[in-house]
């Protein structure tokens, strides 16, 4: 059989900030807000670059007290001495820097200057093409499994006996261990004794590079929100800090690209061919299963509570913006969501379940808006 391929150039625009975790936390003694701007620095450079007294108050206080050498290292500091990632600091995390540099009082408002990190490099912040993919791939199964979008799949999700927050596939009339495998295995029309593999798996045959960077990027606050009937409030939690892509307010800031190709022609190792068109049709479900959930936990909370309306009033308002791109997307165009905060029904089968649990909470970015969508727009090249 010949090998034949479609390669694309894959545009991706945020519709709201975006963070793809590294799963590691940048220390407070591991940058330096300077300007309005974060610089992420390696201390021994900096130490490198300081006078003979500089030098010598520096290493009492790496010796003696951390707290003193995070605020020498950001009194002393010039950009000329270099770094490793330069990004726009939010109004409100230079404000926190500001009033803790000099140490908190509370050892969690300590842990608030810990800044969850994204890939990045000199250049900005980029998407990895995993993650990506992984959003693809899950929408595509889901799609596909539940014929289509027209059945459910056939289980439910359920809290475990522990009553921790993590929950488990339960069948319909049994356990299942194995239910992910289950459905991949319906969505790709295997016979029963046929398991998908990584040599066999379809999504062996896309391939997406990691992003270019861009330098339209901040260190911003997000904040988890949920809404107390007996409070009758929508309130959010001790905020987090995290190095995020901005949405874009023209569509040309913080647009990333990627290579994007569909490989054909392994038909007799794989278990079925991906089409771009399949991708197209299971992200346009994937996302309006979202929205429309997240559209009704919103206006139902609206129409109980008399606090906090303004932020419930304004995250509606910002996505009614992602919904008016989303009808005025073209054939080659479609929303995708992933990442930090795009939530639990972005991560599961949850929505195509028999019973949907409930999700209480909701991940809300500095500027009121939800996490984690972006438009694809795919270029082929020929």
């Amino acid at each position: 059989m010949i090998n034949t391929s479609r390669s694309f150039n894959l545009k991706i625009t945020p519709l709201s900030d975006i963070h793809v975790g590294t799963g590691n936390d940048i220390m407070p003694y591991d940058y330096v807000i300077k300007g309005g701007y974060f610089y992420q620095v390696d201390s021994l450079n900096i130490f490198r670059s300081l006078s003979e007294s500089q030098k010598r108050e520096f290493s009492i206080y790496a010796e003696q007290d951390i707290i003193k050498l995070r605020e020498f290292v950001s009194r002393v500091y010039e950009e000329k001495m270099g770094y490793d990632l330069k990004l726009r600091a939010s109004d409100e995390f230079r404000a926190l820097y500001n009033s803790k540099i000099s140490g908190a009082r509370k050892s969690n408002e300590e842990n608030q200057l810990q800044i969850k990190a994204m890939p990045g490099n000199e250049k900005g912040l980029y998407i990895p093409g995993s993650t990506v993919k992984g959003a693809m791939r899950g929408a595509l199964v889901e799609y596909l499994a539940s014929g289509y979008g027209k059945n459910t799949l056939g289980y439910s999700l359920e809290r475990k006996e522990n009553k921790t927050k993590t929950p488990v596939f339960k069948g319909s009339n049994r356990d299942i261990s194995n239910f992910e495998k289950q459905i991949i295995q319906k969505a790709f029309g295997c016979d029963e004794n046929e398991t998908i593999n990584p040599r066999n798996d379809p999504f062996r045959n896309i391939k997406i590079s990691d992003s270019t960077s861009t330098g339209d990027a901040a260190v911003k606050k997000l904040k988890m929100y949920s809404y107390s009937s007996k409070m009758d409030n929508f309130a959010n939690s001790v905020p987090s800090y995290a190095q995020v892509i901005e949405k874009s307010e023209d569509m040309k800031k913080g647009v990333v690209n990627c290579n994007f190709k569909i490989e054909k022609g392994f038909r007799e190792k794989t278990v079925a061919d991906i089409k771009l068109q399949d991708i197209l049709y299971s992200l346009d479900f994937k996302y309006e299963k979202m929205m429309d959930k997240d559209i009704e936990y919103y206006e139902n909370i609206l129409s109980k509570t008399r606090k906090n309306r303004d932020v419930i009033e304004e995250v509606l308002w910002n996505i009614d913006r992602i919904e008016e791109v989303y009808k005025d997307r073209t054939e080659t165009q479609a929303i995708i969501r992933f990442g930090y905060g795009a939530g639990f029904n972005s991560t599961t089968f949850n929505l195509s379940s028999g019973s949907p649990l409930f999700i209480a909470s909701r991940i809300l970015s500095e500027d009121i808006r939800p996490m984690g969508y972006a438009l694809l727009d795919f270029e082929e090249i020929m």
